[in-house]
């Protein structure tokens, strides 16, 4: 016999700062959104002040006065609050609906010292916010990361738990043309800003170009209203600078669709982030069949589980190392001679094994998993909550 549902009939909110395309919180938000859906059809909504996905019931709400006079959110019995960056809806926490136990999902704030000077202010806002969580009953982390970051400040650490997030892979089958011809395609997807150390990459590149004899094209891919423009245009002077215009292709924001694809047909991901809070394109990459080469920075260790090749942050030169050797053996591949081997952290391993090693650890992000754990972790703390 099957358990009841819990959550059936019960009503519930779930409130962010915006929630749009080519954005991990959006995405995030979008998932509980839907887990929350699941278990009790028809009456849950989402606030926020912009909403790009109109088949979704939600409220644009600009204020915590009309997030605090709405019906629906007075009414919920659960609230849950997704927080990376300060926005006034989530001083609602502090108040509630007098009613419904309220949780945030906590997606980390990139560190102080590696944003420009006129973000300064924005990272202390966000920072100020985190206040908030003493009315929290719960917040799920990410990662190891971004909980460890949360005690660090005090936060009670029986009030927090790691809840990884969900990642959409697309199809597995790989574009065997691409596989077979060509140059090595290398990926790189994210936002143009400093903390993802793309000026480290181009200047690994450079050297690679150097030494290396086997061609190469790297495709930069992320949402660029989300980026630094002085900073990009940084980037574009260090490509001219290198000679690597030819090399390196921009593509701007992307669809998942595309994005999958892209990947589908790519060799390799390179992530050279100072921080990361979890890394969704790891996750990504490794469905798609794509070797990892990358930082050793913050979650990139565990959310690569030993199948990438990361190199100390920051350190250029090993970067390019790494890099180089990736290139050199996915361009031998190229010939039919024999299987690439692609040297991973947790040991070398043929292609092949390594892209069934990859995509059973991306598996276990899919959607389906998370709905189980997000949904078991709920009803366990909502149990606990009206225990005698």
């Amino acid at each position: 016999m099957s358990r009841a549902n819990p959550f059936a009939g019960l009503r519930m909110s779930v409130v962010t700062g915006i929630c749009v395309r080519h954005d991990a919180i959006s995405a995030a938000t979008l998932a509980t959104y839907r887990c929350l859906d699941s278990a009790s059809t028809g009456n849950v909504r989402l606030y926020a002040g912009v909403v790009e996905f109109p088949g979704v019931r939600h409220r644009v709400t600009a204020s915590p006065t009309d997030l605090l006079t709405d019906p629906h959110f007075l009414d919920s019995d659960i609230i849950v609050y997704h927080f990376g960056v300060r926005f006034d809806l989530f001083d609602a926490l502090v108040l509630g609906n007098g009613k419904a136990r309220q949780y945030v999902r906590y997606h980390n704030i990139t560190p102080r010292d590696l944003v420009p000077e006129d973000a300064w202010q924005v990272i202390d806002r966000s920072l100020a916010q985190l206040d908030h969580l003493a009315h929290a009953a719960h917040v799920w982390c990410d990662s190891e990361t971004n909980r460890r970051h949360l005690l660090e400040l005090g936060h009670p650490p029986e009030r927090s738990s790691v809840l990884a997030l969900p990642v959409d892979l697309g199809p597995v089958t790989r574009d065997p043309i691409a596989d077979r011809q060509g140059p090595v395609r290398i990926v790189f997807i994210g936002r143009m800003v400093a903390s993802k150390g793309v000026l480290d990459l181009v200047h690994a590149l450079g050297r690679v170009a150097e030494r290396s004899r086997a061609p190469f094209r790297v495709f930069l891919a992320g949402n660029r209203n989300f980026s630094d423009p002085g900073f990009e245009a940084e980037v574009r002077e260090a490509i001219a600078a290198g000679g690597l215009e030819d090399r390196i292709h921009w593509c701007g924001a992307i669809e998942d669709a595309e994005k999958h694809a892209l990947l589908r047909r790519s060799d390799l991901l390179v992530i050279p982030s100072y921080h990361e809070g979890f890394c969704v394109p790891v996750v990504e990459a490794f469905g798609a069949g794509c070797f990892v080469v990358g930082y050793d920075s913050s979650n990139l260790p565990a959310i690569s589980n030993g199948l990438a090749r990361l190199v100390p942050t920051g350190d250029v030169e090993a970067l390019a190392g790494a890099l180089g050797n990736a290139i050199d053996a996915f361009a031998a591949g190229r010939s039919g001679a024999r299987e690439p081997e692609v040297d991973c952290d947790g040991g070398a391993r043929p292609l092949s094994a390594f892209r069934v090693d990859a995509r059973a650890w991306a598996e276990s992000f899919d959607f389906d998993h998370y709905r189980r754990r997000f949904l078991e972790s709920l009803g366990a703390l909502e149990s606990e909550a009206k225990a005698p």
